[in-house]
């Protein structure tokens, strides 16, 4: 399918389709950038290999890789929705040369600082570990307000129709839950 709308494009000369590699290092050394259009990933760290080497990346500002792409100094970020931002992307560092150097030499600087001892597990334990003996923090009164917002709310008469919406979907789950599953449902009655 990609082979083909490469055709339709023009572009099919230009276009290699390598498919998975076991070592894809050399295909990332031969890029001048290199995209992560991921949408769903916790942390991005195809997007960290990219920059370790010194590659500029764009990337989906959907994923993990929007907390490591600096936009504008390490790469651009796109919304996969909207292709014409990623293509522009591309545009700018075809078109400025410069720009991709730059971005090149600060994406790596960045990515050995995020491999640094600050971002590593140890610390993240030893922060753990010290704020497990600090005194317990008390909520901020705006933050004591927004909870009691609900009970105002309902209290006045506004969440009535809610309640009684929520209610009834309650009672349909528990009754679809008791036909499904009669005996799961009556243990955890039992246990509650």
């Amino acid at each position: 399918m990609l082979k083909a709308r490469a055709s339709r494009l023009g572009v099919a000369d230009r276009v290699s389709i390598v498919g998975e590699q076991a070592n894809p290092y050399p295909y990332i050394a031969a890029a001048d950038v290199c995209v992560t259009p991921s949408g769903i990933e916790a942390f991005g760290r195809s997007t960290l290999e990219y920059m370790l080497v010194g590659k500029p990346v764009v990337a989906s500002e959907g994923g993990g890789s929007a907390e490591l792409v600096v936009p504008g100094e390490t790469g651009f970020l796109f919304n996969p929705d909207e292709t014409g931002a990623l293509a522009e992307s591309l545009a700018a560092y075809a078109s400025e040369p410069r720009l991709l150097e730059a971005h090149a030499a600060a994406a790596a600087q960045r990515a050995g600082s995020l491999m640094s001892h600050d971002f590593s597990n140890l610390a993240a334990i030893e922060r753990l570990k010290h704020t497990a003996t600090l005194e317990p923090y008390r909520l901020p009164n705006i933050a004591r307000y927004w909870f009691a917002l609900p009970g105002h709310y309902f209290s006045a008469g506004a969440g009535q129709r809610i309640t009684v919406s929520f209610l009834l979907t309650r009672v349909r789950g528990r009754v679809a839950n008791l036909v499904r599953r009669p005996l799961g449902a009556i243990r955890r009655r039992l246990r509650r």
